[in-house]
């Protein structure tokens, strides 16, 4: 598997390496606990929004000069000729289109400063593991706590905390691989409860594709098998136990889930609105080109920040060469995904397809870090000498 040796050739001189391993480990704690604070202190409004989005665009750019001094320029060489193209295009939304702000050229040094980091010095397993299990642990307490979702108050939807938990969870199934440790289903059943809790649709979906795909297949590092059915049963009974008891003891908020579902279904006005924007879009060949204006009907005029589709978005706000570029890296990185046999990276793309669908999660958001980990870990040529490391 290509990706495999590139991302997991270590150095042969063992007291250097060592080293190496310290101090990598050492950053991207150092930087994921930092993210983690500001993520935190932004989401529940104890600083204001502008500060939170200064915080993460500072955070970037340390993690972009640290990975440029520390392993050389010619290493980003890839992640900057994309960032680069990503913000002149950008740029040509803000004139052209009017759906792009100044301050949104600052994200690609955010979000991909931070996925540059991660590629450069890798993930630390425990560390992700104890995070994960801390924001599900305390997404619960919370909405305990405040007697539903609804009564909390963020800066943004209740969607957001299913998007929060898929993107600590992905950090944790990539270090997981990158270690070669064992994937459980139990992380991601935790996952699932708590998007129950948080009663999004889509939050809940994405967990339950991710708990089918897991099942179906045993993850141990980078092999992977189709389960025993008799060891399959066994996961199944368990959590389903799991599932039942916590039930038991949370059943008010998974009663506001059902009854969410049971008056909502599975319509959404989301359909009217992406096709108001797609019929304006056919109306010219400028907004076809370089990003529709949103606006002009109901929906659009009420929904002008977010179409609630990250593609759709990303259309609007780049124009339809950047739209085409993802797209075909996306493509790119399933196929080679599947080629290498890197099921791990294929489930979590799948995963953030979906969910991206949904809600805007990407493309000067959070879950890029996820997306341009996975794209750019298949064209970064360069050896990870963090590998292997745990905290």
């Amino acid at each position: 598997m290509e990706i495999n040796k590139i991302m997991k050739n270590l150095s042969t001189d063992n007291s250097n390496s060592n080293k190496s391993l310290y101090h990598g480990k050492l950053i991207t704690t150092i930087f994921i606990l930092v993210y983690l604070f500001i993520d935190f202190l932004r989401l529940f409004e104890i600083i204001p929004l502008v500060i939170g989005n200064s915080l993460y665009v500072l955070l970037g750019s340390i993690a972009i000069v640290l990975s440029t001094v520390i392993n050389g320029i010619r290493n980003q060489i890839p992640m900057f000729i994309f960032m680069f193209f990503y913000t002149f295009f950008g740029a040509i939304g803000i004139v052209l289109n009017g759906n792009m702000n100044i301050q949104e050229l600052l994200w690609p040094f955010a979000f991909m400063g931070i996925t540059l980091l991660f590629l450069n010095f890798g993930l630390p397993n425990k560390v992700l593991k104890y995070i994960f299990y801390f924001v599900c642990i305390f997404f619960i307490t919370i909405i305990v706590i405040s007697g539903g979702v609804d009564n909390l108050n963020m800066v943004s939807s209740r969607n957001t905390i299913s998007i929060i938990v898929l993107f600590y969870f992905s950090l944790y199934a990539i270090s997981n691989y990158t270690n070669n440790i064992k994937i459980t289903i139990y992380p991601i059943l935790l996952g699932l409860i708590v998007t129950i809790m948080a009663i999004g649709r889509s939050g809940i979906f994405t967990f339950s594709i991710l708990m089918v795909l897991f099942l179906l297949f045993r993850f141990d590092g980078e092999k992977y098998k189709i389960r025993n059915p008799l060891k399959l049963t066994v996961i199944l009974v368990v959590a389903g136990i799991i599932l039942l008891v916590s039930y038991n003891f949370l059943e008010v908020y998974f009663a506001q889930t059902i009854s969410n579902f049971e008056n909502r279904g599975l319509d959404s006005v989301r359909d009217i609105l992406w096709q108001d924007y797609i019929n304006k879009t056919l109306t010219s060949a400028k907004y076809l080109f370089f990003g529709t204006p949103i606006g002009g009907t109901y929906l659009l005029d009420t929904f002008n920040n977010n179409l609630h589709n990250s593609l759709l978005m990303l259309h609007a706000k780049y124009g339809l060469l950047m739209f085409v570029i993802i797209v075909i890296l996306i493509i790119n990185t399933m196929v080679y995904s599947m080629k290498t046999k890197n099921i791990v990276f294929f489930i979590l793309l799948i995963a953030l397809l979906f969910r991206m669908q949904f809600d805007y999660t990407n493309f000067n958001a959070q879950l890029d870090i996820i997306l341009f980990y996975l794209i750019f870990a298949t064209f970064i040529k360069r050896n990870i000498p963090y590998k292997g490391t745990t905290l």
